[in-house]
């Protein structure tokens, strides 16, 4: 496979900040060859140049979007949009629309942004991975920017890979009759939920469509459970069970409120699985959120573990 020519990243200030996104996305679009290029071969001698390709390039990436989440910073708006009249092609634009033209949401931009806003961290976490032989992604450098703050979080370790124990997956199972995807999960973690489809911390599954009968125990930390529940209120599935702490004072526990059709607040904390066998509790409860039209049958298997009610 050629190798992809960018710019020097010395000369992004000066490129307009369209052909910053579309760098972006180019590189992202390579390494999605790449992993795709892997996944062909058995030779581990071309997996293994693959792979340092694969992590020389999620750097540059994540460095190209530090650069795009300054600009994007930068992106001013009209406080709203006028109905009155026919839009013209000189009339303000909100943030919003401004985003949408170079095809971002506004959570696209927040993203690059916090990653703008920590480049030291940023480079330390691309450093550490690169050591490890692991390639650097956007969830990895958001988690890491996050427990730099040590903000108040859900359980008594910094470590996210808590497993959910599998009476839960098997009453999701039950429920929805299958789980076709999880998108925030990992080889050791699909031993247990057993998808269709699972997605990798390498995958990104915020990057990824969501289809069919979801599961997802997201990350419990705060900048990263705010990106899965923009995902969860705006992506089309057909069924979906989430399991989060019970932060009901948070906007992005109310966001997923508002879309779900059924809640259960467990009774008492879940002793999640680690790795090496042993449990760890959260500091707090936590509720499953249902989303979809199998309402009573959710409530009627979930009530084993707390007290719910329809949305």
């Amino acid at each position: 496979m050629n190798e992809l020519i960018t710019p020097e990243l010395s000369q992004l200030p000066a490129m307009p900040v369209d052909e910053v996104k579309e760098g972006v996305d180019k590189i992202g679009g390579y390494i999605g060859m790449l992993q795709a290029a892997k996944r062909a071969t058995a030779d581990q001698t071309i997996i293994d140049e693959v792979n340092d390709q694969i992590r020389k390039y999620s750097a540059l990436k994540l460095r190209w979007q530090m650069e795009l989440g300054r600009r994007t910073s930068e992106i001013k708006g009209s406080q709203g949009a006028r109905t009155d009249i026919v839009p013209h092609e000189n009339e303000v634009k909100t943030r919003t629309e401004k985003l949408a033209d170079m095809g971002m949401t506004r959570k696209d931009a927040r993203q690059n942004e916090i990653l703008t806003e920590n480049p030291e961290i940023v480079e330390k976490y691309i450093e550490r991975t690169i050591k490890q032989d692991e390639a650097p992604t956007t969830s990895g450098a958001l988690r890491a920017i996050q427990e730099s703050r040590k903000p108040h979080v859900a359980n008594n370790s910094k470590d996210d890979e808590w497993y959910t124990p599998p009476q839960y997956i098997e009453s999701a199972r039950s429920v929805m009759g299958s789980i076709d995807l999880d998108p925030a999960s990992n080889d050791f973690a699909n031993e247990t939920v057993k998808a269709g489809t699972y997605y990798t911390e390498t995958d990104n599954g915020l990057e990824k469509e969501w289809f069919g009968n979801v599961w997802l125990n997201p990350p419990y930390s705060a900048s990263l459970v705010q990106l899965f529940a923009d995902k969860v209120a705006n992506s089309d599935f057909e069924q979906a069970i989430v399991l989060v702490n019970n932060a009901t004072e948070t906007a992005w526990f109310r966001k997923l409120i508002e879309k779900a059709s059924a809640i259960i607040f467990t009774t008492g904390r879940i002793k999640y699985r680690k790795r090496d066998g042993e449990h760890g509790s959260p500091l707090q409860g936590q509720a499953f959120l249902y989303f979809g039209e199998n309402v009573e049958a959710f409530l009627s298997e979930f009530r084993t573990y707390g007290w719910g009610c329809r949305l």
